[in-house]
């Protein structure tokens, strides 16, 4: 027997390796569609909202944060002032404490920062570094024009406008034609 094979033996698939089965299941013809869905339970699952675990979680996350003492009062005074004071205290009875339970949460977006600030203050290392007016090449004290100044500009575009056209004129209309043959010639050897 030769040991060399026919180019047709080496290309086909083994009877072996053949698949018996498709790969995907069929379905023999019917005239129901396929139920693709999960089956449902015959007991369906209990929530924790109908048992009270949420509100009862909440009720306790909520009982933790307390107002102010005496002593925070204290020390927010060497830094705000009495009017500020007063802001921050009416914000904070303005407040529900269940509220920053169910909906204060930390973002989870891909915009969030990655890290934890108050943004009191700026961190050079890590904050963007705010330029000063000097390196933005801004002018401060830019502003619109006004009605006037804009019919005042376009007034005086309009006059220097046509007082381009009049010298154009004044130079090529005074030529003679054969000036103005020779004039074309010129910018067409060009």
């Amino acid at each position: 027997m030769s040991a060399s094979r026919p180019a047709r033996c080496l290309l086909s698939k083994a009877p072996s390796t053949a698949a018996k089965h498709p790969s995907c299941r069929r379905r023999p013809f019917h005239s129901t569609c396929a139920n693709h869905a999960r089956p449902k339970p015959a007991y369906p699952s209990v929530k924790a909202t109908d048992m009270g675990l949420v509100q009862q979680r909440i009720s306790e996350s909520a009982s933790k944060l307390k107002p102010y003492t005496k002593e925070e009062k204290r020390l927010l005074a060497h830094k705000y002032t009495p009017e500020q004071l007063i802001a921050i205290e009416a914000g904070e009875a303005a407040i529900d404490p269940q509220d920053l339970v169910t909906q204060g949460a930390i973002r989870g977006d891909p915009y969030r920062l990655t890290y934890l600030d108050d943004m009191s203050q700026i961190r050079p290392y890590i904050d963007k570094p705010v330029r000063p007016a000097e390196e933005t090449h801004t002018d401060p004290s830019i502003r619109l024009k006004t009605e006037n100044e804009l019919a005042m500009a376009f007034h005086k575009y309009t006059k220097a406008r046509q007082a381009r056209i009049q010298a154009w004129q004044n130079m090529y209309g005074s030529l003679t034609d054969e000036q103005r043959q020779e004039f074309a010639e010129e910018k067409a050897a060009e």
